[in-house]
């Protein structure tokens, strides 16, 4: 039987656009659940990253911590979700994944091994945190030349927004 990873980078409507801690996120609801009538219907369970600080809502937590006694991993995708994660510094970078990681470990019950940088985001800093949480894997390291496009588009996308300058400084990042 061949053995295939379904990855979900849980980049919440929430975090996007701003909006208030105990906003009911539809991607946690009506989104996942459409998700879910997949996975049910065949089967697979799915690795779900989540941003850190969208766990501070309770109704998004108990969402996540059925989804993870259904059987799917739970995964760590930073904390709040900087594109620019690579660029900070080392003890910034450590608070990012770690936070996410400690919240993650309290609601599931279960360290998690897997992690998704923001924006594929990669760094020796990055590295040796996952390293130190005893981490299996990261799937941010993205080889293809598809990433080029990728970012250029998030460079349009985002123009007048919060997160324009940071994807800007990911240039040497990208490269």
């Amino acid at each position: 039987m061949n053995k295939i990873a379904i990855l979900i980078h849980f980049d919440s409507l929430g975090e996007v656009y701003r909006f208030p801690m105990q906003f009911k996120d539809p991607s946690f609801f009506q989104a996942m659940d459409r998700f879910l009538e997949f996975s049910n219907q065949d089967k697979f369970p799915y690795s779900i990253y989540f941003i850190g600080k969208d766990l501070r809502n309770k109704m998004h937590v108990e969402k996540v911590k059925q989804w993870s006694e259904m059987g799917h991993e739970i995964g760590n995708h930073s904390w709040s979700h900087r594109e620019d994660l690579s660029l900070l510094p080392k003890t910034e970078v450590h608070r990012q994944i770690s936070k996410t990681h400690e919240i993650i470990a309290s609601i599931t019950g279960i360290e998690p091994k897997g992690f998704a940088g923001p924006g594929w985001t990669h760094s020796s800093d990055i590295y040796n945190t996952l390293i130190s949480l005893n981490y299996s894997y990261d799937v941010s390291v993205f080889p293809s030349w598809i990433f080029f496009l990728q970012y250029l588009f998030w460079t349009v996308n985002f123009i007048g927004t919060h997160k324009h300058k940071r994807v800007l400084l990911r240039g040497k990042d990208i490269i």
